[in-house]
């Protein structure tokens, strides 16, 4: 589950309707019911925070966000849009990761 504080407009999530989970984007908050509308392509709908999870970061997703992605000799994978770097240790190894800024993020 995710708190509805993290969630804003524009983030990613998976949704979850009995059982059938979807991605999509959340395209508005509504913070009097604490609950956060989804686009999941076929259709908008209103969900509560226990119906939300995030999505996996892995190399699908990284390349579904249009990340370029460089394997370097030693073995370590960089992935990059734009001005933003993430490096991991190996292929497919996603946790401890280190941004371009130099600071490091735990995933």
């Amino acid at each position: 589950m995710i708190k509805f504080n993290e969630i804003k407009v524009g983030d990613y999530l998976i949704a979850d309707n009995d059982g059938d989970k979807k991605q999509g984007e959340v395209t508005d908050l509504n913070h009097n019911e604490k609950q956060v509308c989804v686009d999941t392509g076929a259709q908008e709908f209103w969900y509560e925070t226990e119906q939300l999870s995030a999505i996996p970061l892995d190399d699908d997703q990284l390349t579904k966000l249009k990340f370029h992605k460089q394997v370097n000799d030693d073995g370590t994978v960089k992935y990059g849009k734009g001005a933003f770097r993430m490096l991991i240790p190996a292929a497919g190894i996603f946790q401890n990761l280190r941004s371009g800024t130099g600071m490091s993020a735990g995933m």
